[in-house]
């Protein structure tokens, strides 16, 4: 009778009458090939480096931009209030220079917030450098 391809041999029977799966040869050892890491798609240190700078940098002109018009509007309108006072007669001289000295420390408080996030600005761009 001709053996089918879908049907197995049988396997030689050893004296028990099992069938026998082991050889008297020594296993060798195969090593398996560590899977290559595939790139692509995958950012570098150095990329994300470079895209954590550049946002860093658009933020700073952001609030650069921001600080800039704020001081304008500010200057602006304390020059309104300069006019408006100048040509107040009915306002008292007390009141007149509270509001003056009201416009200064505004201008010292705004120049000192900018130069604490200056300074800030400052130490983050050095760990950037580092």
């Amino acid at each position: 009778m001709e053996q089918t391809k879908t049907e197995k041999k049988a396997s030689p029977k050893t004296k028990a009458g099992k069938s026998e799966s082991r050889s008297t040869e020594p296993k060798k050892i195969v090593k398996k090939a560590k899977p290559k890491i595939q790139t692509k798609g995958v950012i570098s240190i150095m990329e994300t480096n470079k895209m954590a700078k550049n946002v860093f940098d658009m933020q700073k002109s952001a609030f650069q931009n921001a600080y800039d018009a704020m001081t304008t509007v500010q200057d602006q309108a304390e020059r309104a209030v300069n006019m408006a006072l100048d040509s107040a007669y009915w306002i008292p001289e007390e009141g007149t220079k509270a509001l003056r000295e009201w416009g200064q420390t505004f201008k010292q408080g705004r120049d000192e917030w900018k130069r604490c996030v200056d300074e800030n600005i400052q130490a983050v761009e050095k760990l950037f450098t580092a």
